[in-house]
């Protein structure tokens, strides 16, 4: 079948929005089979409500093609006592929808195991960070006075911190593209950002940029214990929060049409 998964996830979502809780999408024609390329979208309805089928039909399309792309879709609404043969064609050759989509695809598996990833790094930050807040602003007495266990949980803190932006750069970025349907082969970090950013996904790649060059800063200078790793200690503990909001701004998106 030629429909990303988000493709059948929106079709499915808009159909139930519109027909209702209890309406039925099937696919039929070329678009089933995946030896062939192109074609029309096919689509057969079978609406739990029947009032109005005309507006709900242009809605439907509307709110579908809004999600998707202005592609070509066929919607064929099925009405009481249907005895039409696109209609017996589609039910007897097409391919339910909604089963399909009530089941994780691999891809919906892959992205519920990054975000899952993604918020074990974010709870541990979150912890390493409340056990030394209290030592902020640092300077080099308390670094000389910090204890053991303060000092592991600054460790844990950094690793924990790399760890993070890298799952939400490195995979969460891209494959949120992949479930949308989108290639991204052979596209850079940058074309990825900026992608999601014109789906007003993300914002602020200059901010992503420099939390990685500080990152970085720290990785490489810390546990020796000089000037520019107390700066940098001191721009870097706390802002959890930021690589919170890039993680929660993708997860919202993803979570909202059914992609985790």
């Amino acid at each position: 079948m030629r429909l990303s998964d988000y493709e059948q996830e929106t079709i499915v979502r808009e159909a139930e929005k519109h027909f209702g809780s209890g309406s039925r999408v099937i696919l039929f024609g070329s678009r089933t089979d995946d030896t062939k390329k192109g074609g029309d979208i096919d689509l057969l309805i079978i609406p739990e409500m029947h009032e109005d089928l005309y507006m709900k039909r242009v809605r439907f399309l509307v709110s579908v093609k809004t999600e998707i792309g202005d592609q070509k879709i066929d919607a064929i609404i099925e009405q009481q006592n249907d005895q039409r043969s696109i209609v017996k064609t589609a039910k007897s050759e097409g391919i339910i929808l909604n089963k399909r989509i009530s089941m994780k695809t691999p891809q919906t598996e892959k992205l519920v195991r990054i975000t899952d990833t993604c918020k074990l790094h974010l709870d541990r930050l979150k912890t390493a960070f409340h056990s030394v807040h209290s030592l902020l602003p640092l300077n080099r007495e308390k670094l000389l006075e910090m204890n053991s266990t303060q000092r592991a949980f600054i460790d844990q803190y950094i690793f924990r911190f790399a760890k993070l932006q890298d799952t939400i750069g490195e995979k969460l970025f891209k494959e949120t593209l992949n479930a949308l349907g989108e290639n991204t082969e052979g596209m850079t970090f940058i074309d990825i950002f900026n992608r999601l950013e014109s789906l007003n996904i993300i914002t602020d790649l200059e901010r992503w940029r420099e939390l990685r060059q500080i990152r970085n800063d720290v990785s490489h200078d810390y546990p020796i214990i000089i000037e520019e790793t107390i700066e940098s200690l001191n721009k870097i503990l706390g802002k959890e929060t930021e690589l919170e909001i890039y993680f929660t701004s993708v997860f919202d998106y993803l979570k909202e049409r059914n992609l985790v």
